[in-house]
């Protein structure tokens, strides 16, 4: 029986290598308690107890086939092909549009798996279950639906506690929470792999490339949106976001709306 795989990384440990020291260890600043830890390897970090199962730390098959998925179709080519595109870049010369074309996969991946994806996506389930809520315990039909499940239940409510409950749902005065159901399926249908992909693909890139000392860093979320002013109900779409990679020490990807570019040359 094969054994289970419970560490379970959202950010690609030969994509953190990138970032380590001669020991291959990484330098870590935990942002949230504002304190430098003690460095380690890159097993350690960006990952958690079987992230891609239906419940996060709980062991099952749907978890298992995901990381293989990712480990084997994923990972693999890229850490085969990166190589390559990044001696390119730091040679100053012309990446082609498979290049890129492999790169904006790289980012698409690193931006659908990470926990900040799954936290707006239950946000937004969250959202909308309560919004659904709130409208239908305005109405005033609500009251025989309620008489219809305390019937069916066999129970009872006082009007006091009918009109608690009603006030709690519309005030949206309670917590709720989801499976990763969500996230899973969003990150790994075809519509979001390979759509999402065309659109950093089809963004203008500038690439910043170090020469100094000062080097970039990357994080448990490598890929930064930059959201511009909110103009619509819906926000602004991704094209429009501002999406910052780092991708090695000396090389970070700036990924701008295509519409907004300047023609013009740049000093770097």
């Amino acid at each position: 029986m094969k054994s289970l795989t419970a560490k379970q990384h959202f950010v690609p440990q030969f994509y953190l290598r990138n970032f380590a020291n001669t020991s291959n260890e990484l330098h870590i600043f935990d942002v949230k308690n504002r304190r430098v830890m003690k460095p380690r390897g890159s097993s350690g970090i960006c990952q958690e107890q079987f992230f891609y199962g239906i419940e996060t730390g709980t062991p099952d098959e749907v978890s298992q086939e995901i990381e293989d998925y990712f480990s084997s179709k994923v990972e693999d080519p890229l850490s085969k092909e990166l190589p390559a595109i990044i001696q390119k870049i730091e040679e100053n010369k012309q990446i082609s549009d498979d290049d890129k074309y492999i790169l904006a996969i790289f980012m698409n991946t690193m931006w659908l798996r990470n926990p900040m994806m799954r936290k707006q996506l239950n946000k937004m389930e969250e959202q909308l279950f309560k919004w659904t809520n709130k409208m239908r315990y305005s109405h005033s039909s609500i009251d025989g639906k309620i008489d219809e499940v305390l019937k069916k239940e066999g129970m009872s409510l006082t009007q006091e506690e009918r009109e608690k409950y009603k006030k709690m749902i519309t005030n949206e005065e309670y917590a709720v929470t989801f499976s990763n159901k969500a996230h899973l399926r969003f990150m790994l249908e075809s519509e979001s792999l390979q759509g999402f992909t065309n659109l950093f693909f089809g963004k203008y890139w500038i690439v910043h490339i170090s020469k100094c000392d000062r080097k970039f860093v990357t994080s448990d979320n490598p890929l930064t949106e930059v959201f511009p002013e909110r103009r619509g109900f819906y926000g602004p779409k991704l094209l429009e976001r501002t999406h910052i990679f780092p991708l090695t020490p000396t090389i970070a990807i700036e990924a701008v709306y295509p519409l907004h570019q300047n023609k013009k040359k740049k000093k770097r």
